[in-house]
């Protein structure tokens, strides 16, 4: 196969598709039938098994039913041609050409089955390749740090987002050389693939920017214009742009962001030990994503970071004036987990709390 039969390809009929029409006219059940577990997560085997180094890329079967899922690994669906109908978090979302859908890996997601023109794409990734020295070929793309990094810190979000690419040429066109690459691997198809992605979300993301100043809704290294992303957990109104600069279009929000900002950090100074960032953006009435860029924005810091330095602050404090045990505090601050409590202790202050206790005596 060569790259101009990918389409023909793409829109052949598989053998799990034609059991499915089979299935369908005999008034059966098409449902896909694989296995979640008891939190309605799916088994890492798909993704590993078939997997060409941190990434998998397959097509959606059309026709079939999926149950209500959720991921260890990060998705990104993007609809080749037709349309798509998904249910995220209960609430359904309508994709059309082009578009693209980034999930948390804590979103129960489906895709409602497919009509014969519907193409979609599922584009999976292992977490660590956003982590650690693959980051740095992601390092200067707003898109991934405002959204994959975000999922790696919190451990998990229970988010979407979908950009509307209106069928971009260098973003499909970039997409087509991965997926061609990945169905004819060979030993190079590794480095190939993989100094393709971030030419595909550096597109993303200039995508979203270009977007967002059309609409006079953001500035340079702007993501969460209101007109082009989606967050599926909460209302559309409440996505703003990550510099909350808007114009004059929105004159309302600047007010209401300018009061906001200090009341948000107070609250979580007042209340770290047991917020998340979902329940700040819930109490201030944004988007999590957006919250994550206010934190970030005001303070350079994550939400998991700033949360995880006011615990730390308050541990070493009762370290230096009670007798109170190690685990009492780490539990007093919010950690339920005491080998995250020394890990993070020790991220910070480079010794064991029982080190720090003793040298703060002499």
């Amino acid at each position: 196969m060569n790259l101009n039969e990918l389409d023909a390809y793409l829109f052949t009929q598989n053998t799990s598709e034609t059991e499915a029409l089979v299935r369908r006219a005999a008034g059966e059940s098409t449902d896909r039938g694989f296995s979640v577990d008891a939190d309605g997560y799916v088994s890492t085997d798909a993704l590993y098994e078939g997997q060409i180094g941190m990434f998998h890329i397959c097509r959606q079967n059309r026709y079939v039913e999926e149950p209500r899922h959720r991921h260890h690994y990060f998705e990104m669906l993007v609809v080749y041609a037709g349309k798509a109908m998904q249910e995220i978090g209960g609430r359904p979302v309508s994709m059309r050409a082009g578009d693209v859908c980034l999930i948390g890996r804590r979103a129960e997601h489906r895709i409602l089955p497919l009509g014969a023109g519907d193409i979609v794409l599922r584009l999976q990734f292992k977490p660590r390749l956003f982590t650690g020295e693959a980051m740095f070929r992601f390092s200067n793309n707003p898109l991934i740090r405002d959204f994959f990094v975000r999922d790696v810190e919190e451990e998990g979000l229970d988010e979407s987002l979908v950009i509307h690419t209106d069928g971009d040429a260098q973003f499909l066109e970039t997409l087509r050389l991965i997926y061609f690459e990945y169905l004819n691997a060979d030993s190079l198809s590794v480095a190939a693939i993989a100094g393709c992605f971030p030419m595909l979300f550096a597109v993303l993301a200039r995508i979203v920017r270009r977007a967002g100043k059309t609409e006079g809704a953001g500035g340079p290294g702007s993501l969460l214009s209101d007109h082009i992303l989606s967050d599926a957990g909460s209302d559309r109104n409440a996505l703003q742009n990550a510099e909350g600069s808007v114009g004059a279009t929105f004159p309302h929000r600047n007010r209401k962001l300018k009061a906001d900002r200090q009341e948000i950090l107070s609250y979580l100074q007042q209340f770290y030990r047991q917020c998340t960032l979902e329940d700040l953006a819930k109490r201030f009435g944004y988007a999590s994503t957006y919250m994550s860029a206010i934190i970030r924005k005001e303070t350079g810091r994550s939400f998991q970071e700033l949360r995880t330095e006011y615990r730390m602050e308050e541990a070493a404090r009762r370290l230096r004036t009670s007798g109170d045990a190690v685990r009492e505090i780490a539990l007093d601050v919010g950690y339920q987990n005491l080998s995250q409590f020394y890990q993070d202790f020790r991220k910070r202050y480079g010794m064991t709390p029982k080190a720090y206790r003793k040298q703060q005596k002499q």
